[in-house]
């Protein structure tokens, strides 16, 4: 089943609360969710976010529609990242390039040629708010390598997974790598 999940928790996590506290329990039933209360509060973690996770924006290393192939490649290079956001001086966001994608402008004989005209624009974007398991989705269902978090310059809300659109001008606000998802899973880290 897509949707089943199991869980435990540590009875001996509740040994710090007061005995007196679950003793205000008028039945059975009251002294259950109290405790189930106690437990959920102590030992399941918020929901994370997008904003939890990104890179934000003046972290980034970033690319300009001028820029050549060969320039953003020593940029990817130089920076050890693989995907480069690429945007306007306003911090609008044109598209991103990947290494990959640089390679085979290369390979053609087209290091001289802006990534203007190469760019990923059709992207699938987040809000500052999309919650972990949404992204995580993202990148399932879409097959990408990266979610720009983006808000939109005439204050409409972003959709979460939606296609960005340029005419709203999506403002690049982080970055969410396939290693930023993958970092908040504890055996990873």
């Amino acid at each position: 089943h897509r949707k089943a999940a199991a869980t435990s928790f540590r009875m001996d996590r509740l040994k710090d609360v007061p005995d007196e506290e679950f003793k205000t329990a008028g039945s059975i039933e009251e002294l259950c969710e109290m405790v189930l209360a106690r437990i959920c509060s102590t030992q399941i973690p918020p929901v994370k976010r997008a904003s939890d996770i990104m890179t934000p924006y003046d972290k980034l290393v970033l690319g300009t529609p001028s820029m050549t192939v060969a320039e953003a490649m020593d940029v990817l290079i130089k920076s050890d990242v693989h995907t480069l956001p690429v945007v306007k001086e306003n911090g609008v966001l044109e598209g991103v390039i990947s290494f990959g994608d640089l390679e085979m402008e290369a390979s053609k004989g087209l290091e001289s040629r802006p990534i203007s005209g190469c760019l990923k624009q059709n992207l699938y974007v987040s809000a500052l708010s999309t919650s972990l398991p949404d992204i995580e989705q993202i990148f399932v269902e879409k097959s990408v390598s990266c979610v720009p978090v983006v808000s939109y310059g005439n204050g409409e809300e972003v959709v979460v997974g939606e296609r960005s659109q340029r005419n709203k001008n999506p403002t690049l606000l982080g970055i969410i790598a396939r290693t930023d998802v993958l970092r908040e899973h504890a055996f990873y880290s």
